[in-house]
């Protein structure tokens, strides 16, 4: 019964938060380009799996903090020179209403602030901005790679089929020709022409060039001079660092081409300047630079492999953060290049990506808050699937003991991975849905990794229990916190609560403020009035009145906390229309006047009067349940709280 019941919720949650973000995109798009500073200060934008990337003229006019109350909108990073913002998996559509909003397709002669970042953060970015676009044909052909395992492993079609070697071809295909995919990208990224790179990656996985290396021959010589022989096919470093030099001769290219001679010139001072440079320095420097962080690899594996993984494990969700993550994809492949394995970076992944599921699934069955649940059993399912950014932003960054726990049970279950000697053999974001990556030639390789994604889920799920979060309620801007490690249900009496208006009675789902609909500031019922005053609902204390005297709280002696919130967007009227009778801290008895208000010239400025009537500490008890449907009058039982 409790099962069906977690269930059920999960599945409402869910289905709830999809039909408002469904409803959103328009908006939230709308006022993410007014707070980052409107069409004129967007240069570009683009997206990845979960965040909206903006390259800005003058990142100063980012309203930062606005941008995080937007109702659909994660959180935000300023990294490297671009600015992004975190929307989850609903990204593309936001991305798809923003650039209806204005123009903000690529445009080269438009030039990146970079000139205050750091050469850190030039380099992160660059490597970052290469990798980043090829994650969606990368991911496919990894779980390509992973049914190929599970074929293979369980003979599912012959090993001499026809089939199996051409689907093995289109797994193979991006990893094989990854330096002109890594070619095209850094060249959109360095703002320089895509097709003069891709000329390097093809020059460097030529087939004729690689056919110089037989019988053991390692170098040959060009004018006289070395040129070391490699295999560049999986390479990326020797693709990037030739693209970077490229960038410079092009526009030095550009710049002593005449232009009647400039369409054949430019490109032919590329390419007899650029390839050279590549062949004898760039390329052997890029292989040198793989082979050494290879060889490091190995070493921190052979010397701590179980502490390496759970160390990569724990801060992992620190990479997520700030983007570094999709710099890792080149290094990840080298490893896969030269090794066929990956045995620190994919598994300790896996186990920081469930961990994250862990949490968030911890925090949705223990928090009080509707809204929060939906998106911590939401954030459930996109982790298990590999997508952490709905649960890191979206709950544990908000909430930071659940992202404590996740670095912490992460770092648990990553050691285990490295004790177990877990690694993985095709490159895919590692989830549940892509576990058979983990299957090798070692007895047991799959129930081990079963055993580090259990104990990758449990441990931080249990943590997070034990450290407790603080719950949020939200009243408008106002926000109460309840400590789940420390408070409980009070277990008060049942109680009942008058109306403090004449009026009809609806559900807080009808009225139209998201604030009170969702039930953030509580549960309750909506009133629309018939009269012009309202009445205090219970013997109490005045505890709240806002400066525009639209809403109060006033607190039971029993300890409810009551919100009676007048009109939707009536904060605007700026006072003006209503009368108060109470102050803050005043006594009150049960059908004591409280406010007044002009309702025909409210309705006449043309703002809706239906009126909110919440128990904001709704946490405190087992539920809050609406008596009445219809009409009521003011003093008439309308709410009982159990």
């Amino acid at each position: 019964m409790i099962k069906k019941k977690v269930a059920s919720e999960i599945n409402i949650s869910i289905k709830r938060e999809m039909e408002e973000k469904q409803m959103n995109y328009k908006n939230v798009a709308t006022e993410v380009l007014a707070k980052v500073g409107g069409k004129a200060n967007v240069k570009e934008v683009t997206h990845c799996v979960t965040r909206l990337r903006f390259n800005l003229a003058d990142i100063k006019k980012v309203d930062e903090e606005s941008i995080k109350k937007i109702n659909g909108v994660m959180g935000s990073i300023n990294k490297g020179g671009q600015f992004q913002v975190i929307i989850g998996n609903e990204v593309g559509n936001v991305y798809n209403e923003l650039i209806k909003l204005g123009d903000f397709s690529k445009d080269s002669s438009k030039n990146e602030n970079t000139e205050n970042q750091s050469i850190g953060n030039r380099i992160m970015d660059v490597i970052t901005g290469s990798f980043a676009p090829l994650i969606p044909a990368i991911a496919g052909a990894g779980m390509l790679k992973v049914i190929l395992t599970l074929i293979t492993t369980y003979n599912l079609i012959p090993q001499d089929s026809s089939t199996l070697k051409l689907l093995t071809v289109m797994a193979d295909a991006v990893f094989y020709f990854l330096p002109f995919f890594v070619a095209y990208t850094s060249a959109i990224k360095m703002k320089t022409n895509p097709f003069f790179a891709m000329m390097i990656a093809g020059v460097l996985v030529h087939p004729n060039f690689a056919a110089l290396s037989k019988d053991g021959v390692q170098y040959v010589d060009f004018f006289g001079i070395p040129v070391r022989l490699a295999m560049y096919a999986n390479g990326v470093v020797p693709v990037l660092l030739g693209v970077w030099f490229m960038s410079y001769v092009e526009k030095f290219a550009e710049k002593v081409s005449p232009n009647l001679l400039k369409i054949f010139l430019k490109p032919l001072i590329v390419i007899v300047i650029t390839m050279p440079v590549v062949l004898i320095v760039l390329g052997p420097l890029g292989t040198y630079i793989g082979d050494y962080f290879i060889l490091l690899i190995q070493f921190i594996y052979a010397k701590a492999g179980w502490l390496g993984v759970g160390i990569s494990a724990a801060t992992y969700p620190l990479l997520v953060l700030t983007g570094m993550h999709n710099g890792m994809i080149g290094i990840i492949i080298m490893m896969f290049a030269t090794m066929h394995f990956d045995p620190i970076l994919v598994p300790s992944a896996l186990a920081a990506n469930i961990a994250q599921a862990g949490a968030a699934f911890a925090v949705g069955l223990k928090t009080k808050n509707r809204n929060v649940r939906g998106v911590a059993f939401s954030g459930t399912i996109s982790a298990l699937v590999g997508i952490t950014e709905p649960a890191m932003y979206g709950i544990h960054l908000k909430f930071k003991k659940p992202f404590y726990a996740v670095m912490l049970g992460g770092g648990i279950a990553g050691c285990l991975c490295g004790i177990l000697g877990v690694k993985a053999y095709a490159f895919v974001n590692p989830a549940l849905i892509s576990l058979p990556i983990f299957i090798g030639q070692e007895p047991y390789s799959l129930v081990y990794t079963v055993l580090v994604a259990l104990a990758a889920f449990v441990i931080p799920f249990i943590l997070t229990l034990m450290f407790g979060f603080k719950d949020e309620v939200e009243e408008n801007n106002n926000v109460e916190v309840i400590d789940t490690a420390s408070k409980k249900n009070i277990g008060k009496a049942p109680e009942n609560i008058a109306s403090p208006l004449d009026g009809e009675v609806k559900d807080l789902y009808q009225v139209n403020d998201e604030v009170f609909s969702q039930e953030l500031a509580g549960k309750g019922v909506a009133i629309v009035p018939s009269n012009n005053q309202v009445i205090s609902p219970v013997n109490g204390k005045v505890s709240m009145l806002f400066p525009t005297k639209h809403a109060i709280g006033v607190t039971s002696d029993s300890g409810v906390e009551l919100l009676i919130h007048i009109g939707i967007d009536t904060v605007k009227l700026g006072g003006r229309f209503f009368e108060t009778f109470v102050k803050v801290g005043d006594e009150v008895k049960k059908g004591d006047l409280l406010v007044k208000f002009d309702k025909e010239a409210i309705e006449k400025e043309g703002y809706d009067l239906t009126t909110m009537f919440t128990v904001s500490n709704t946490a405190d008890y087992s539920d809050v349940l609406p008596t009445k449907t219809g009409e009521v009058k003011s003093g008439e039982e309308i709410i009982n709280i159990i």
